[in-house]
């Protein structure tokens, strides 16, 4: 379980790192972003999880459900790492705009579905 720990904060300090590019790659999203594109990205995203995990779970593959979380927990901790560098780059310029809050909402709607997975599927964790 250590190991995964530093992997976890391997992805948490990689996304903070890429948060000035990753602004200017969600800039050049054509079309452009509008602000109610950034709540539909959060849902989502909070919504995809739960699916693809439900999915496998019905299928009765219980590791896929265990890797799959692990997988999207590393994602989603990248990317809510991405939109925290992002939103700060973007508050320093003083430029606010969708574009700049994408990442920090696919991150949160990740992390959304991570723990509503983590609680819809808990009986797939504990024969771990």
């Amino acid at each position: 379980m250590r190991f995964f720990r530093v992997v976890l904060a391997i992805a948490a300090v990689s996304g903070l790192a890429s948060g000035p590019w990753a602004l200017d790659a969600a800039a050049a999203s054509n079309p452009p972003l509008h602000w109610q594109d950034v709540s539909l990205i959060f849902a989502g995203s909070a919504a995809s999880l739960p699916l693809i995990l439900g999915l496998q779970a019905s299928l009765g593959n219980d590791k896929a459900v265990r890797v799959g979380w692990h997988f999207f927990l590393l994602g989603a901790v990248n990317f809510f790492a991405t939109g925290i560098s992002t939103a700060g780059v973007a508050l320093a310029s003083a430029a606010i705009s969708p574009h700049s809050l994408l990442f920090l909402a696919m991150g949160s709607g990740l992390l959304v579905g991570v723990a509503g997975s983590r609680v819809l599927f808990a009986s797939k964790f504990a024969k771990a």
